[in-house]
């Protein structure tokens, strides 16, 4: 292992010195994978320290992950680019057995598909939680700057693949939001007795595809010129309140 620090320019050789010495307890073609690696990281020194805080935390996992020379590479290539995301993949180390597995990083996915993994993920009750809609977007974050530093994706591509992620997260919040509304108060409804609608309209997609600026967006909605005053608290709620409150 002496070599690879003659061979490698980490940051803090010293400190890598000691780290280096357990890529010898690894299975020998692990272990070259290892040292085939590392060099072309750009953070070597990060890529070894979370390796081996993977396998002390999850060791179960880390067998798996070395065993598949995909798994490996991708966790190596994670924690050198991104401390972020090298904490949740030391968390929840299958997250990366799944991409390994699933070998499609050549493709990004649609909204309707983010929305359609989304629903996957949920307690068996469906309910979604904060909490639920952050792993989500976690994991889709991991597959999605994988694509993006090996090249499976362009910038365009990456911003489209962010663009649709925000856009399911966006539009199954809502959806879950109004149907607890509903449940709760009513639906709100026009003079007409029409059913009013919430529209998301969203420029992020078309912005990912024709413009090197920030994706944007803007959330409106339909409501009558005037509403009804509320004369006390055991007044209907008005329409106004019921979307506002949604939004």
């Amino acid at each position: 292992m002496l070599s690879l620090l003659e061979e490698i320019q980490f940051r803090d050789p010293v400190r890598a010195r000691p780290e280096l010495i357990y890529i010898e307890k690894l299975p020998a073609a692990a272990a070259r994978r290892v040292s085939k690696l590392l060099p072309s990281l750009p953070n070597p020194d990060d890529s070894i320290r979370f390796l081996n805080r993977l396998i002390a935390e999850a060791p179960a996992a880390a067998r798996e992950i070395t065993e598949d020379k995909d798994a490996l590479g991708y966790a190596l290539t994670i924690f050198s680019y991104s401390r972020f995301l090298a904490d949740a993949v030391i968390r929840y180390p299958e997250w990366l057995l799944e991409i390994a597995a699933a070998r499609d990083l050549h493709r990004g996915f649609l909204a309707e598909q983010y929305e359609d993994l989304l629903n996957q993920s949920l307690p068996a009750d469906g309910v979604p939680r904060a909490v639920d809609f952050a792993l989500f977007r976690r994991k889709q974050l991991l597959r999605i700057v994988l694509r993006d530093i090996l090249r499976f994706a362009d910038l365009s591509e990456t911003t489209e693949d962010l663009s649709n992620l925000a856009d399911a997260i966006l539009n199954f919040a809502w959806r879950a939001v109004r149907q607890e509304l509903t449940k709760e108060r009513r639906v709100p409804v026009d003079d007409q007795g029409n059913e009013m609608q919430f529209s998301v309209v969203a420029l992020a997609s078309w912005a990912a595809k024709n413009s090197t600026t920030a994706p944007t967006s803007t959330c409106c909605s339909s409501m009558p010129e005037k509403e009804a005053g509320v004369k006390n608290r055991r007044s209907p709620p008005t329409n106004f309140s019921v979307l506002a409150r949604t939004a």
